[in-house]
């Protein structure tokens, strides 16, 4: 009965060891940064494709106290609030939003309601493969930052189910979208976009208030 007493030595003399991946709990932020962008060249197109600016990378800061993507000379950069360093997760949560507004920045006051939905929804997309990172009451970092875009973000939140009705309505994904808008020279900024634009790209009918809030602005 030598096997009931140490069953893993036991079963290691007879069958052999097996060797285990080893699971990790930290991100390193500044290479998932890379895997962001890459993934957005991917799915929309390359951030900044059509300007002499440069993306320098971002950095912590105690001079903002939400992410924002800032204009340095003539290139970009994303600052995050000091309270999210130290916080692979959120770090990166926080990157993979403000990594869409790289793609074709605008004055802040431009930015529409199909802007931040996307960029909602892209973050939510990205942070759903860290189901092995545990944060809050022992809670993948999705379900909670789905909690509080559903109690603290009502602006966003409300952009990011319009652009999950577009989805719906359409037989393309959102990004499938995006990649078409520019891939056809309908827009060269998410600020351009138009209800009309987005009927004929999405094929959506007979939904003009949905279409037309989508472009409206964020932030007026």
């Amino acid at each position: 009965m030598k096997w009931v007493k140490c069953p893993p030595k036991f079963i290691a003399n007879r069958y052999g060891s097996f060797k285990q991946k080893k699971m990790t709990t930290r991100i390193n932020v500044k290479a998932t940064e890379k895997t962001i962008l890459n993934v957005i060249g991917t799915k929309i197109r390359q951030v900044l494709l059509d300007n002499t600016s440069k993306y320098i990378g971002f950095r912590y800061t105690n001079e903002v106290k939400f992410p924002e993507c800032r204009p340095v000379d003539e290139n970009y950069e994303i600052l995050l609030p000091i309270s999210s360093k130290g916080d692979e997760i959120k770090s990166v949560y926080e990157l993979a939003h403000e990594c869409i507004h790289l793609i074709t920045p605008v004055e802040k006051n431009n930015v529409n309601y199909f802007e931040e939905g996307l960029a909602t929804k892209f973050q939510l997309d990205f942070i759903k493969k860290y189901k092995h990172i545990r944060v809050q009451n022992g809670e993948i970092y999705y379900d909670v930052a789905m909690k509080k875009l559903r109690t603290e973000d009502e602006k966003y939140s409300i952009a990011y189910d319009d652009i999950e009705k577009i989805e719906r309505l359409s037989t393309k994904t959102i990004y499938e979208i995006c990649k078409e808008l520019f891939q056809k020279d309908l827009i060269i900024t998410f600020a351009q976009i138009t209800p009309e634009m987005l009927e004929q790209v999405t094929g959506i009918k007979d939904n003009d208030e949905l279409l037309i809030r989508v472009c409206e602005k964020f932030y007026t």
